[in-house]
């Protein structure tokens, strides 16, 4: 049977992919840079690139193979992380509930660091904006408290639907302002030898972090393939997935390479605020902020729809009340102000990018994927592979989910010891 027309196209799909994985990462990647140094930056990030959209392949994999062998239609990522378990060696099998709410977790804490994210992004733009423009110096503080009661308000909107105008302005803001910023850069660019090629080792971990921040879109992939009108084309060599990834990090290695040769180690955590002052550019900046606060009710609708559920099914509220309407929005109140506040006791925003991908997308695209694929096809690989091949493999998940884990840890640490150090020194 052919599939409803309303499902998603190739390049509606791509679309998708490009738009889970190209946010507020893309302009901290310069920053990423200056910790790793050019020429290891420029080798570095292709590499983690590779290992995490093989990663994103082990899931659709597993994804594709319980469903087959269940009879079930579609399976979540936490779905496929409890199958597998349940699937794998027997001494693991009474740990798939328990795995199950640790994704789950993982999932929530990942799109609420997204959240503090574009919240900081915000402020810290219009700050820079209103000092450029009106000569008023008016804190990201004060600004993050300016903007709190209107996203509040957005974020009041209940349904995806309701929220598709909010996503495609700020799909087409931010597209305009990528234009700019890399034609800025194309610019007056000095000689390579100008910028350091080998960073500082310590640095090395908070690289890391705001990679991995930036290869932020595994959580959206199998919910992009189960849309698409031809499932078949999102994997393969020229694949969905792998054309969209590539373009993905094909920006990211230019956004990178281009604004830390151009300015270096004074670079900031957010590169569009390095334009130097006068019109254009302030429009630019607030082309950005304005994307990214667009953006954010989308990114809160997540752990939003992840926890409301659950909290209505343990009280027993009834939403269609006045009283069950009114627990509904002092809810998303105190998840949106929650998000505000964290954002605005970090003082530096790379630092918090590094720490949200240091410590929850490196579990969720490099550690977890290697493990679920080992456990899915652990007794398959067993009997019908040779010993070698079935090593050969089993080093291989073995190597990414322990680079991962070094990542996560030492990426964690270092955010975390870097965070408190500006945080004292402010």
């Amino acid at each position: 049977m052919s599939r409803p027309r309303s499902l998603t196209s190739n390049v509606g799909a791509m679309m998708h992919i490009l738009k889970a994985n190209v946010g507020t990462g893309i302009l901290a990647m310069p920053s990423a840079f200056k910790n790793a140094g050019l020429a290891v930056g420029t080798l570095a990030l292709p590499f983690m690139g590779l290992i995490a959209i093989h990663c994103m392949h082990l899931v659709v994999r597993c994804q594709e193979t319980l469903s087959e062998k269940l009879g079930l239609a579609f399976l979540d990522y936490e779905d496929v992380s409890e199958k597998a378990f349940e699937e794998g060696p027997v001494a693991f099998r009474k740990l798939s509930k328990a795995f199950r709410k640790l994704v789950i977790t993982l999932l929530f804490i990942t799109q609420l660091g997204f959240c503090c994210v574009y919240c900081l992004f915000a402020a810290e733009s219009f700050s820079r904006i209103t000092a450029g423009l009106l000569k008023w110096n008016i804190s990201t503080e004060m600004f993050l408290l300016i903007i709190l009661p209107i996203m509040i308000l957005i974020n009041l909107i209940k349904t995806v639907k309701n929220l598709a105008f909010l996503s495609a302005t700020a799909n087409l803001l931010q597209l305009c302002g990528l234009i700019y910023v890399f034609l800025n850069l194309f610019q007056d660019l000095p000689p390579t030898t100008s910028a350091k090629a080998v960073g500082d080792i310590n640095g090395f971990p908070l690289f890391f972090g705001t990679a991995m921040f930036a290869f932020e879109g595994i959580g959206c992939v199998l919910p992009v393939k189960k849309d698409m009108r031809d499932p078949s084309a999102f994997g393969g060599f020229v694949g969905v997935l792998n054309t969209s990834m590539t373009l993905v990090a094909c920006l990211y290695i230019g956004m990178g390479f281009f604004g830390f040769l151009k300015f270096g180690d004074k670079v900031e955590g957010n590169i569009a605020l390095m334009l130097p002052p006068g019109p254009a550019n302030e429009v630019v900046r607030f082309m950005f902020a304005v994307a990214i606060f667009l953006s954010y009710p989308l990114q809160m609708y997540v752990p939003i729809s992840m926890v409301w559920p659950d909290i209505t099914n343990r009280f027993n509220i009834d939403e269609s009340t006045r009283k069950g309407k009114m627990c509904e929005i002092l809810f998303r109140t105190c998840m949106v102000t929650f998000t505000f506040v964290i954002a605005a006791s970090v003082p530096k925003l790379d630092l918090f990018i590094s720490l949200v991908g240091a410590f929850s997308s490196s579990s969720l695209a490099l550690i977890f994927p290697p493990i679920l694929d080992t456990f899915v096809f652990w007794y398959e690989r067993k009997k019908g592979s040779t010993p070698l091949g079935w090593t050969c493999t089993l080093s291989k998940n073995i190597f990414i989910s322990i680079f991962g884990v070094i990542g996560f840890l030492t990426g964690t640490y270092c955010s975390v010891m870097e965070i408190v150090k500006s945080f004292s020194a402010k």
